[in-house]
């Protein structure tokens, strides 16, 4: 799954606004609306201020068969 696509399944359930999402990153309120619709590859330190911005943690493992990319929803 792409980048992209990870954040519209996180964002399009509606219980994270990404105009708040985005303004806690300190950008524009239409930033991860941008990046969404465009399609655009944020760089993992960008992903991962967005994913503090909504309370996930991103972790990166490295593994075997390759690098494996996890984003864990807090605990509710």
């Amino acid at each position: 799954m792409q980048a992209s696509e990870v954040l519209r399944s996180l964002f399009g359930r509606g219980k994270h606004p990404a105009y708040q999402a985005s303004e806690r990153m300190g950008r524009n309120k239409r930033y991860i609306n941008s990046v969404m619709a465009h399609g655009y590859v944020p760089k993992l330190d960008t992903m991962a201020s967005i994913m503090d911005a909504i309370d996930y943690d991103l972790l990166v493992r490295s593994r075997q068969d390759g690098t494996e990319i996890i984003i864990d929803p807090p605990e509710e």
